[in-house]
């Protein structure tokens, strides 16, 4: 997206970028949602599996560092989006804050919570340094993103319920993430979201040429 980007703004297309832009951001949404909630429900039973109970201690700080995911996919996006509107200084100034912000932050939490309190350090100062990020690009471009993850929320809180009622049956996690994808895509289907028809096109578009 960044090269359309760097267009669209040159052009001063706003409206182009906006559309752009909202849809970069449906899109990692669209992917980091169910990531998040599959993770969280299925982490005990992951780690179980792949590194044994005596990483059992780990599965607070894995649960908490999963919601990064909803912090770094749209963060990597407002990153281009701001580069292609020259503002390199913002994005290293918001990082930094960042930065900062996580050592102060586990000087405070890791000596009462431990890891768990250097996962709980980084999603704060992650969801501080996003707060920055998404107000410096509302002043170049006005977008809306809240109001168009209906559908993304809800695919994946009937898709969390199907993953935790596996989970409950003692189905292996690794098979509850392989049932849980064509169930939260076929949802998504069901409730006629529009990127599910814009991905379906690119992808016959590409295999027909």
């Amino acid at each position: 997206a960044f090269p359309s980007w760097t267009r669209l703004a040159r052009s001063l297309d706003k409206a182009g970028f906006r559309d752009l832009l909202e849809k970069a951001l449906k899109i990692v949404f669209l992917a980091g949602l169910p990531i998040v909630v599959g993770g969280i429900i299925l982490g005990e039973g992951l780690i179980t599996l792949l590194y044994g109970p005596e990483y059992l201690p780990t599965v607070t700080s894995f649960r908490i560092l999963l919601l990064s995911i909803v912090l770094n996919y749209p963060a990597t996006i407002f990153g281009n989006a701001l580069f292609a509107y020259d503002q390199q200084k913002s994005f290293i100034k918001y990082a930094a804050i960042g930065a900062i912000g996580n050592i102060i932050f586990n000087a405070l939490l890791i000596p009462f919570w431990g890891i768990a309190g250097a996962a709980l350090s980084t999603i704060v100062t992650q969801a501080v340094s996003n707060a920055f990020f998404w107000r410096k690009m509302k002043q170049m471009n006005e977008f809306s993103i809240v109001d168009k993850l209906g559908k993304a929320l809800l695919a994946s809180l009937v898709m969390g319920i199907f993953v935790y009622a596996l989970y409950w049956q003692g189905v292996n996690s690794l098979l509850g993430i392989a049932l849980a994808i064509p169930v939260y895509f076929a949802i998504l289907y069901w409730l006629k979201e529009p990127l599910v028809a814009d991905i379906k096109a690119l992808i016959y578009a590409r295999t027909s040429h």
